[in-house]
């Protein structure tokens, strides 16, 4: 799936699996993660059917995370650094249908 994201932004800097923490301290990660030519920020999450279900931190982290941001807590994952600030952004779930 992560191919057919790139191949669906190709001026997008794509990575995957970036751990990240709330202000209030939930870390969760997310499937991709990038920036595209301007620096705009995209987050997606990838669901491998209509009804999977987000997990406890996920469901905790999300709607934080796009009220007031995170902080990138992996490292090596271009085009975030390590401890960059990520300002708020929605996180898009992408769910497989059947």
């Amino acid at each position: 799936m992560f191919e057919v994201i790139k191949q669906q932004k190709p001026k997008s800097e794509l990575n995957e699996q970036i751990t990240v923490q709330t202000k209030s301290g939930v870390r969760t990660r997310i499937d991709i993660g990038g920036k595209d030519a301007n620096g705009k920020i995209d987050l997606v999450e990838l669901k491998s059917s209509p009804t999977a279900p987000l997990t406890k931190n996920q469901k905790k982290a999300f709607p934080e995370i796009a009220e007031s941001g995170a902080i990138v807590k992996s490292r090596n994952k271009p085009p975030f650094e390590h401890l960059e600030e990520i300002p708020p952004t929605k996180i898009n779930v992408i769910r497989k249908e059947e």
